[in-house]
C-alpha cells in the first residue's frame, strides 16, 4: 500500500470518491472529529470528507464453508492519503466480515460487494488517494491510487451546503 508502488492486482474493485461540499476545520486544542485521522500537520486546516464507495468483485474471492452451510470471508479495505512527496496525512483501515447464505450467494456473486469508507481530506495541497482491498485468509490484495485533484464535489443549487 506504499505510495507510488506497483499496484497489486489479486482483488479487483472499483471505487467511486464523493467529496462533501462542506468544509470543515478542527479548532487547535480540541479533539478531532470523529472519523478524522488527519496527521500534523493538517489536523486543524481545512478539510473536506470524502466517500470512498467500495465495489468489489466477488469472483476473486476464496470464500470458504462454514458448519452451518454459509460462506464467510474476512476482506481488510484500506484507504490512504499520501502527500504528492509520500507522506501520509491520513488513512483509515477497517476489517469487514462477510457471512453469504447459500440461497444468496449466486445474487452476491453477480451484483459485488460494496462497502463504505469516510477519509478527511486537506483542502489545499497536492494529494493521492491509494484504497486497497485484502483477503484474509489467501492474502491476497488489490490497490488502487488516484490524484485528489480528479476528484471534485458535486455543485449544488442550493446554498445552504
Amino acid at each position: 500500500m506504499s505510495f507510488g508502488t506497483l499496484t497489486p492486482f489479486q482483488i479487483q474493485f472499483t471505487v467511486v470518491v464523493s467529496p462533501s461540499t462542506k468544509v470543515d476545520a478542527a479548532k487547535p486544542n480540541t479533539h478531532l472529529p470523529n472519523g478524522n485521522y488527519l496527521t500534523s500537520p493538517w489536523q486543524y486546516t481545512p478539510y473536506r470528507d470524502h466517500r470512498v464507495h467500495f465495489w468489489i468483485n466477488p469472483q476473486d474471492l476464496k470464500f470458504s464453508r462454514t458448519a452451518n452451510g454459509r460462506y464467510h470471508d474476512d476482506l481488510q479495505l484500506i484507504t490512504i492519503l499520501y502527500r504528492d512527496d509520500g507522506v501520509i496525512a491520513n488513512s483509515i483501515a477497517s476489517t469487514v466480515p462477510i457471512e453469504i447464505s447459500a440461497d444468496d450467494l449466486d445474487s452476491v456473486m453477480v451484483s459485488g460487494l460494496n462497502f463504505d469508507q469516510k477519509i478527511a481530506v486537506p483542502t489545499t495541497g497536492n494529494f493521492f488517494l491509494r484504497a486497497g482491498v485484502g483477503e484474509v485468509s489467501s492474502s491476497h490484495v488489490g490497490a488502487l491510487e488516484i490524484p485528489v485533484e480528479w476528484i471534485k464535489p458535486i455543485a449544488t443549487s442550493d446554498p445552504s451546503h
